[in-house]
């Protein structure tokens, strides 16, 4: 048996700097609400800003 190892070579952490609900995207795109929930089966999306 051969093993083999990893090497961890940073740790971070980033907190989301906007949010949006699937609902909004639901509006922007004139579906009905709770389409893209439905479909996708998440209710937000988390984004970072650009570094």
């Amino acid at each position: 048996m051969v093993k083999q190892g990893i090497n961890i070579l940073g740790i971070g952490k980033a907190l989301p700097t906007k949010v949006v609900l699937s609902t909004d995207i639901d509006k922007r795109n004139h579906l009905s609400l709770g389409v893209t929930e439905k479909v996708t089966g998440l209710a937000k999306r988390c984004f970072l800003a650009e570094e």
